[in-house]
């Protein structure tokens, strides 16, 4: 990873099947057996003195703390 990355994680969990289908909007995704899912996204920006995630409200830290990482706020 280098600095000016930003990377979009986006899992997709599902009750049934793991084969999914895209729609003809090119844009939707289902699962192919029609089991409930739930699909949502990080978005993490890599700067000089580390990472943020953008899409959560305290960078990451709550989250991340336990794995030992420690998001670096770009602004300070």
């Amino acid at each position: 990873m280098v600095p000016g990355l930003c990377i979009a994680i986006e899992p997709m969990v599902t009750i049934g099947s793991p084969k999914v289908k895209i729609l003809d909007d090119e844009w939707t995704i289902s699962t192919k057996d029609g089991s409930d899912s739930s699909q949502w996204e990080h978005s993490v920006a890599v700067h000089e003195r580390g990472i943020w995630v953008l899409t959560a409200v305290d960078g990451g830290a709550s989250a991340l703390a336990p794995f030992g990482v420690t998001p670096v706020d770009p602004r300070s």
